[in-house]
């Protein structure tokens, strides 16, 4: 009885007010529906991109209010469980990034943009706990997902009404132009492409038909798109995420679960092999990653090789934040003339290594590392837990699909920079914080 009283006044103290809880889903809605349509996507690159300039004002007013409500209510305190504590070690490891970068005036705004996109993600808590519904939360990705799926389908089709009158020389080359992901179809999709599980968990955990419906049309535009933006590294993701979901499946769900979603993995496997032999360019960009040649994979094998020396010369603080492309120029030219005779490369101007790990490595080195390393493995260990503790099976489902989404994003950023993408870093905050932030442990979680 003690241990149930516990738990609802748990439950009520990271409730939010109704007024304040409106007024941050609007802010909530713009955010989330306005990133995905606002030109630039670096996040961390530059301080006058058009992405930043629109989102931290929101991100940073969603925290604020959050902050200013709980300390009103006297129930601010100091985190003392694991996860937040992770949080603190990434957070020290980026600031000292910051204190051995020889770059302070720019790095000073890359640490701001980091720490205050943390405070977003831990203010997502009683923002989320305020819902007897997490579907109505994640309707705004779901929706502008969908939306933007169509717009690029008619871009890849040679109709562009909004952004071609803005641009003739993008319009002329045809290049994607979808949300200023111009020439960078790949980076698109690593956007678009980790949402398809949630779309799919959708198809199962939601009460409405017109919602199982719906869902069902969001995850074939995914799916299409994806494919003709012929994105190797999400691809991969859905096979390691696949892999993932039957083994955790395992653990609390019976074998016919178990064989559905094997067939529907088939499924997907088949549109993916029918995809191969009938799209040209998506067949090409698969069998220049089996055979590792064409220019993107040559570059991407540079950009490692390059920043691991960098690593190698800092390994333990790193060169700093804002260090990278500076770095990165000076290391190229000498890797250039010492390593690989002369030969020009494709490349010559890199602002991040298309690798996660390795842009903090080089940054922040095995510090910063092992931060952020804590801090992921915390995330995806409460996700799990939360799947597994689970009161009902919609809801495990549910879990299943945003812990899949977050591996995809994991893989993605292997062989990308998602973290750096304003609008894939905001997806990622979100999705994580409704994976790891429990709510009321009712039927009502799933409607």
């Amino acid at each position: 009885m003690t241990a149930n009283k516990h738990q609802r006044k748990m439950e009520v103290d990271s409730s939010l007010p109704t007024r304040t809880r409106n007024i941050l889903i609007l802010i909530f809605w713009i955010l989330v529906l306005g990133s995905m349509f606002v030109y630039d996507p670096h996040l961390t690159y530059s301080c006058r991109t058009a992405k930043r300039i629109f989102q931290l004002p929101f991100v940073s007013l969603f925290l604020s209010i959050v902050m200013w409500v709980k300390a009103g209510e006297a129930r601010l305190k100091f985190p003392r469980d694991a996860l937040s504590v992770s949080a603190i070690i990434f957070a020290a490891g980026s600031f000292l990034a910051f204190i051995v970068s020889p770059l302070k005036m720019n790095a000073v705004w890359n640490l701001f943009t980091i720490m205050v996109y943390l405070g977003f993600f831990f203010s997502l808590r009683p923002f989320i706990m305020s819902f007897t519904s997490r579907l109505s939360l994640l309707f705004p990705i779901i929706l502008s997902t969908g939306l933007v799926c169509i717009y690029a389908i008619f871009q890849y089709f040679g109709v562009d009404p909004i952004f071609q009158p803005i641009n003739e020389y993008y319009a002329a080359s045809k290049r994607w132009m979808v949300v200023g992901f111009a020439g960078q179809q790949t980076l698109f999709a690593g956007i678009i492409g980790p949402i398809l599980p949630v779309s799919l968990g959708l198809i199962v955990v939601a009460n409405r038909r017109v919602d199982k419906i719906a869902a069902l049309i969001i995850s074939m535009l995914i799916l299409t798109t994806v494919i003709l933006t012929h994105t190797r590294a999400v691809l991969l993701g859905y096979v390691i995420a696949f892999i993932a979901a039957v083994v955790m499946l395992t653990f609390k769900a019976s074998r016919r679960t178990i064989y559905t979603l094997m067939i529907l993995g088939l499924i997907l496997s088949l549109v993916v092999l029918a995809a191969y032999f009938t799209v040209e360019t998506f067949q090409k960009r698969i069998d220049e990653a089996a055979t590792l040649s064409g220019a993107s994979v040559k570059s991407r094998l540079r950009f490692w090789d390059t920043s691991f020396e960098l690593f190698k010369e800092k390994p333990l603080t790193g060169h700093g934040l804002y260090s990278f492309r500076k770095e990165y120029t000076r290391k190229q030219i000498e890797m250039r003339l010492t390593k690989y005779g002369g030969e020009k490369w494709s490349s010559e101007f890199v602002i991040h290594p298309h690798n996660e790990i390795l842009y903090v490595l080089v940054e922040g080195g095995i510090i910063w590392f092992l931060g952020v390393c804590l801090l992921t493995f915390m995330i995806i260990y409460r996700a799990f837990r939360n799947f597994l503790n689970a009161s009902e099976n919609r809801l495990g489902y549910l879990y299943l699909s945003l812990i899949s989404a977050l591996i995809i994003l994991i893989t993605d950023a292997l062989f990308s920079f998602p973290f750096h993408v304003g609008t894939s870093a905001l997806y990622t905050l979100i999705i994580a914080a409704l994976a790891v932030f429990k709510g009321s442990e009712i039927s009502q979680n799933v409607r």
